[in-house]
């Protein structure tokens, strides 16, 4: 589906929102059980989301077609 050569700056970008995805899931998920403490979970939360959300947006932009880029410049 993708066309063109994966880059360093995709790959890099792919790297960061999966590990800050999971990581927020598992939080989520060890809070769902009352495992971790709602105050870390915010924490977590804070601290992950704008990664998460920026590095799926530079992977975005990353695949080098031109158009509409989602969640960056708006």
């Amino acid at each position: 589906m993708m066309a063109g050569k994966v880059t360093g700056l995709q790959q890099g970008a792919g790297r960061i929102f999966v590990v800050s995805a999971l990581f927020l899931i598992a939080g989520t998920f060890l809070w769902a059980i009352q495992v971790l403490p709602v105050i870390w979970y915010w924490a977590e939360v804070i601290i992950l989301f704008p990664p998460c959300c920026l590095s799926l947006g530079l992977w975005w932009m990353a695949r080098g077609r031109r158009g509409d880029v989602p969640f960056v410049g708006y």
